[in-house]
């Protein structure tokens, strides 16, 4: 997305959450999960053309439940859990994308609906 600071965005969005998931392991950081969330995020938004190839917005709107989908379907393999903490999963994906949305507003890269 043009304009779109990764960096800044990861910091912004750990910030916001009181504690990282439960499900992550000694390996994987926090920062990790939060990147790997929004490049999930960043590449539903150029394969269902909410984004152009060149980073810029389009009139296709974002769809917010096929975005949790898609994230999900990308994080699963990357975080094995059992079926009964899959929540814990989709959990952080509804937050994480909450403040998605408050950090590009911040931004200026998305208008307020």
């Amino acid at each position: 997305m043009k304009g779109y600071h990764k960096i800044r965005a990861v910091d912004f969005i750990v910030s916001k959450f009181s504690s990282p998931p439960s499900f992550l392991s000694d390996n994987l950081t926090f920062n990790t999960l939060v990147s790997q969330a929004i490049d999930a995020d960043l590449a539903f938004m150029l394969d269902s053309g909410v984004i152009d190839e060149e980073g810029f917005g389009t009139d296709i709107p974002y769809d917010e439940d096929e975005a949790l989908e898609s994230i999900l379907d990308t994080l699963m393999p990357l975080y094995p859990l059992p079926s009964e903490e899959v929540i814990l999963l989709i959990v952080f994906i509804n937050d994480f994308l909450e403040f998605q949305y408050e950090f590009m507003l911040k931004e200026g890269l998305v208008h307020q609906d």
